[in-house]
């Protein structure tokens, strides 16, 4: 992925650009969808995560993988199909681009 944390914390300093910056990077869709998107809490495959080697994996995992450790409980379909619009989205190569977006927001 070509932005890092570093670029994104940058941009956060103040909101306007930021929201500017996203929409120009990585969508052409209406803003406020993008927006509502990335306010909304994001889930991440934790249990998945088991080498290194799994964050260059194409797509994010099957169902089985998204487990909320927290309420000890599955994902929601919904919630997981959320996940991957935000993949697409922001035209995520690997699990590590969604991890950086998930980490970053």
């Amino acid at each position: 992925m070509k932005n890092s944390c570093s670029d994104i914390e940058q941009k956060k300093k103040d909101f306007f650009p930021l929201f500017t910056w996203i929409k120009q990077t990585w969508i052409d869709k209406d803003s406020n969808f993008l927006f509502e998107k990335l306010l909304k809490k994001q889930n991440f495959p934790y249990s998945y995560l088991k080498t290194p080697e799994i964050l260059e994996e194409k797509r994010l995992p099957d169902k089985d993988f998204w487990i909320d450790t927290f309420q000890k409980k599955q994902v929601s379909q919904d919630d997981i199909d959320e996940a991957n619009e935000i993949f697409d989205i922001f035209k995520c190569q690997n699990i590590g681009d969604y991890l950086n977006i998930y980490l970053c927001k």
